[in-house]
């Protein structure tokens, strides 16, 4: 999911010389959503759009976010945003989601912009042949890619969260951040959280590291499950384990570790900030699976309360489906009671 994120006095949209959709002061935004984009990096985005500091404090600091001052939103859908030109002059967009699942993403977007806090949120009309004009303030402009958001980056650090798969994006990320500290952190060693990390160590020096009570399932076909599914992952060893409490610094990061065993024997959640990173421990409105080797529901649920004891605010993260909270989770999930 793609976004360019415009700071301005105003902006408006008009469809057949009408408008349709105008804001104040905020924030004039280009929506693209691409091939595998869910409710998850929708909600991801939302939450990094009004969260983001580039308004002007009292000392002309951008220091404030969307919410202090009260911005207002135009929101527009983009398909253009997912061209690919790597490859001759003429643009693809095989990579942008099918209009009917972007335009559903492209409106939960705008309705998580109103849930988080935002006052006023208008659009523009999906598909249409829209003429925008806006007065940036400024000029400020960010752009955000929600493909590398299961990766972090700051100016000193870049991390991986559990590469299940082999994913160029993945390797262009850590090759782009070679200059900082780099990590590759896995929630627990089932193949589709560790396929893809002993690669990327090959090709990038990274290091990797996991939960020490599942660092021996690494190399165990049967503990990760690569046997039954037919993955075919080489065993590898981790260069750093964890136990719960840890304080891994990567660069400028700091990343809690929570031990959440259940879903396997040694499964880690990771704490970002108010971000979780929960691997298959946590899921919007249901909890990890616990009849594969290592599973123990019993010890699952203990590691769900450690969970639901952080602020009802952070941001849960799951290795499968969408994005959710602490809060939604007590309220909606039948399984954290």
């Amino acid at each position: 999911m793609k976004a360019v994120i415009q700071r301005v006095e105003s902006a408006s949209v008009k469809v057949d010389g009408k408008t349709v959709g105008s804001c104040k002061k905020g924030y004039m935004i280009l929506f693209g959503a691409t091939q595998g984009d869910t409710e998850r990096e929708a909600d991801l985005l939302a939450r990094k759009t009004v969260n983001l500091r580039v308004f002007c404090d009292e000392n002309d600091k951008m220091n404030k976010s969307l919410l202090d001052v009260e911005g207002e939103v135009l929101a527009i859908s983009q398909f253009t945003l997912c061209a690919d030109v790597k490859k001759g002059n003429r643009p693809s967009f095989i990579g942008a989601l099918e209009p009917q699942k972007a335009e559903q993403l492209y409106d939960f977007y705008c309705k998580m912009l109103k849930e988080l806090g935002v006052k006023r949120v208008e659009k523009g009309i999906f598909g249409a042949d829209m003429k925008v004009e806006l007065i940036n303030d400024g000029p400020v402009t960010i752009l955000f890619d929600t493909d590398i958001w299961s990766l972090l980056s700051t100016e000193k650090a870049a991390v991986v969260i559990d590469p299940g798969f082999d994913r160029p994006s993945t390797l262009d990320f850590l090759n782009e951040n070679a200059d900082k500290e780099r990590l590759i952190l896995l929630t627990h060693a089932h193949f589709d959280h560790i396929g893809g990390a002993e690669i990327l160590r090959e090709k990038t020096g990274a290091k990797i590291g996991i939960g020490e009570l599942d660092a021996d399932s690494l190399a165990d076909t049967k503990l990760n499950l690569s046997d039954m599914f037919h993955a075919h992952i080489s065993p590898f060893k981790p260069d750093f384990t964890y136990k719960n409490g840890d304080i891994i610094t990567v660069g400028d990061i700091e990343i809690k570790v929570i031990s959440t065993p259940g879903h396997t024997v040694g499964g880690v959640s990771y704490l970002v900030g108010d971000c979780l990173f929960s691997g298959d421990t946590l899921f919007q409105n249901s909890i990890g699976r616990t009849d594969f080797p290592g599973g123990d529901l019993r010890v699952l649920q203990h590691s769900l309360k450690k969970l639901m004891s952080l602020p009802p605010d952070t941001a849960v993260y799951p290795g499968h489906g969408d994005a959710t909270t602490i809060a939604r989770e007590k309220e909606n999930n039948m399984f954290v009671g």
